[in-house]
């Protein structure tokens, strides 16, 4: 097992055997000094303990006296010897159990004698109390009650002084036994240690000398081309090396052999040439870089291989490495057995001694391509930057301007030597951001943001909106900086525009619309008088047209609320059966003029929500399934409920809507058929409106429908409102 061990791990034996004999030896002899040292400090506490139950020996002692000479007839003018003499009774006490706390046995005599000393004490007490009361008979009385504690006190004493000397009797005797036992240890250990060391360090160097002279011998072999030595065996260092000798024979001829199949299979053309640029030997490569195999190769001169015009450069390479001169790569051209041209890079080694230039080509003619179209992939980059309507500004980390496109001198008026070197500030007109603190900041808290729109000025100082973005982008050269500026001052107006037109739509159209449909409608209930048949028909017409144009401009107006955030969503905790009753009801008269029924689930749920604009949600859904079912059917308005949310479902039996169309449904204006939606009065408004009074709620809406089966519109609401 010891011939199986690494060389550090034998070394490692050789240091933790006497180690560990050493700290065995140690914590042995350790113990047995410290059985000694308890010893003594045993025979100091037995000690301690008998000072200590001497002086409160002496204390009781000294009280007794007092008190005889009390009860003899001495008065009262032996109390305040009474008193003195117990004073240092409790201190005393309290000192030998302290000392006593670590043999309970002694502690618990003295919590005994400490009682019977209470008592002996109190006794004492009443006999001095009786003397001041002049009561000689009661005292002498008190008095003879104190002999039984008195006897007590003394037979407890008797056994702690008893314990305490057979204690101190036993010490001496243990101490001397101990200190005999730990000569004989300290021999006994000193002897192994000795004959320990040396049998281990013969065990050692007889192994180690012996592979040693072995590995040497295989060194020598080696070296004069010699057979080796069988190998030494073993998982040590020197069997771990000797096996390397006789792997490195092995290794040398695989080596020869790997090298000469890397240059038969090298894809680069591996060769050499005398001094004339005769080739003197080629590999395989050759035949499929140049065209030529390596046996056509032989004897040709390389310069009549070589482009014409590289011909004079090939000259100068050979010369400076005939000459020592180094150069670390050579580029070059040459014309294939083809007559095709490869672009060459050459790596080359000149040896003086063999008088051979040893030379290793690499095709270039792929990454020359791949360049080629790199130039003109970066020219057609270069020309969308330049030609696009986008400013885009390239900057430093500290904001200072590198470079601009085109459409960027176009929308400030300057022109890009007039902003290269120049801080980004001076395109800002917030004066928060013309400081270059104020402009660092920003630009720190604004990178990889989202778009802005910002206020900016034009050279002549004109301001102007504009959507910016910033953009970090780590390149070769480091950090840069991404700035794209858009002039959308023709939003602005566009945006101007809508708002005019959502102003005239609001006072110029929707208040006479009100009263024209207003005036339709007490003419069709005989205002003016029983109408002809025919006018009155014309007139429901256009009552019909009226209120459908009406409802148009009302949907106008709320989406431009909504998409202005200016539409108020009151919030509440809403009980949907309530809501799902309150929409059945306003279409009520619509569902019966086309003959259907409304179904509600009777399942009662509560959400936080606007219930207003949920009941104008569902009547918009409901008015829709309603209009496009069959008269009989039934509209199903149910919810399922999930972990955090609720679906509701409005359920219809129409013929359903094509999976073409149902992806734009919910876009304003976007209808199935036109037509029909024409005819029944369908503005192209309302499923957009809904879409986005559920997401202001924080919940989706969709719809799921098969052509021929009806379908189902349904929307989610979170059980706890969240802003969107």
């Amino acid at each position: 097992m010891f011939a199986r061990l690494k060389i550090t791990q034998k070394a490692l034996l050789l240091v933790l055997i006497p180690l560990i004999f050493e700290i065995g030896f140690g914590v042995t002899v350790g113990a047995m000094l410290q059985e000694t040292e308890a010893e003594v400090q045993r025979e100091l506490w037995a000690k301690r303990l008998m000072a200590s139950y001497m002086v409160i020996n002496y204390c009781i002692s000294d009280a007794m006296k007092s008190v005889m000479g009390i009860v003899a007839g001495g008065g009262l003018d032996f109390v305040p010897d009474y008193r003195r003499s117990l004073r240092p009774l409790d201190e005393s006490f309290r000192k030998a159990k302290e000392i006593a706390k670590t043999d309970p046995h002694a502690l618990r005599q003295l919590e005994e004698i400490e009682v019977t000393t209470d008592r002996f004490h109190a006794q004492m007490d009443q006999v001095i109390e009786a003397q001041e009361n002049g009561d000689q008979r009661n005292a002498f009385v008190q008095f003879h009650h104190l002999k039984p504690e008195l006897r007590q006190f003394t037979e407890q004493i008797s056994e702690l002084r008893d314990y305490v000397s057979s204690l101190q009797q036993m010490s001496p005797d243990i101490q001397k036994r101990q200190r005999e036992k730990l000569k004989i240890v300290l021999v006994c250990g000193l002897i192994f240690n000795i004959v320990l060391a040396i049998a281990l360090t013969v065990l050692f160097n007889r192994d180690i000398a012996r592979r040693l002279n072995i590995l040497l011998d295989n060194t020598a072999r080696l070296a004069n081309g010699q057979p080796l030595r069988p190998m030494l065996g073993g998982v040590d260092e020197l069997g771990l090396l000797d096996k390397v000798f006789h792997d490195m024979v092995i290794a040398l001829e695989e080596a020869n052999e790997r090298e000469r199949a890397v240059v038969k299979n090298a894809q680069d053309v591996i060769f050499s040439i005398d001094h004339d640029g005769m080739f003197r030997a080629a590999n395989p490569a050759s035949q499929q870089v140049f065209g030529y195999s390596a046996e056509e190769l032989i004897g040709k001169n390389i310069l009549h291989l070589i482009v014409q015009a590289d011909r004079e450069k090939t000259l100068q390479f050979f010369h400076d490495m005939q000459n020592g001169v180094t150069v670390p790569t050579f580029e070059n051209r040459f014309v294939r057995n083809d007559g095709k041209e490869v672009f060459l890079l050459w790596s080359a080694h000149w040896s003086q001694k063999d008088r051979l230039m040893f030379c290793v080509v690499h095709d270039l003619s792929e990454r020359k391509e791949y360049e080629t179209k790199l130039v003109a992939s970066e020219a057609r980059v270069r020309a969308i930057i330049e030609n696009m309507p986008l400013g885009i500004i390239s900057l430093d980390p500290q904001g200072r301007i590198e470079s601009v496109n085109p459409s960027t001198e176009n929308i400030f008026e300057f022109k890009f030597d007039e902003l290269e070197g120049k801080n980004l500030s001076i395109l800002f007109t917030d004066p928060a951001l013309q400081t270059s603190e104020g402009l660092s900041e920003w630009l720190e808290k604004t990178a990889a943001g989202p778009q802005l729109e910002m206020k900016m000025s034009k050279k002549d100082s004109s301001e102007f909106p504009a959507d910016v973005s910033l953009t970090v982008l780590h390149s070769a050269e480091g950090k840069k900086l991404l700035f794209t500026v858009q002039d959308v001052s023709a939003r602005h107006e566009l945006q101007r525009i809508k708002q005019e037109f959502y102003a005239m739509v609001t006072h110029d159209l929707r208040t006479p619309l009100q009263s024209i449909g207003g005036s339709l409608t007490l003419l069709s209930a005989g205002a003016a008088g029983q109408l002809p048949a025919k006018a009155a028909e014309m007139l429901s017409v256009a009552e019909r047209n009226s209120r459908r144009l009406n409802e148009l401009i009302n949907d106008l107006l709320d989406l431009e609320k909504l998409e202005s955030g200016k539409f108020d969503m009151l919030f509440d905790d809403v009980e949907l059966q309530t809501v799902f009753s309150n929409a059945r009801e306003s279409v009520e008269a619509l569902a019966k003029s086309y003959e259907v029924t409304i179904a509600i689930s009777p399942e009662p749920q509560t959400v936080y929500a606007d219930d207003d604009r949920l009941v104008q949600v569902l009547v918009n859904l409901l008015s829709n399934a309603i209009k496009y079912s069959p008269k009989g059917s039934t509209v199903n308005i149910g919810m399922e409920k999930n972990a955090d949310e609720v679906k509701v479902m409005v359920t219809d039996q129409g013929s359903g809507i094509p999976a073409a169309y149902q992806d734009g449904l919910f876009e304003r204006f976007k209808q199935v058929n036109r037509r029909e939606a024409r005819r029944k009065g369908s503005t192209g408004l309302g499923l957009a409106i809904c879409k986005m009074m559920i997401e202001q709620h924080g919940g989706k809406i969709g719809v799921q429908s098969e052509e021929g089966k009806g379908s189902t519109f349904w929307f989610t609401l979170p059980f706890h409102h969240s802003a969107t």
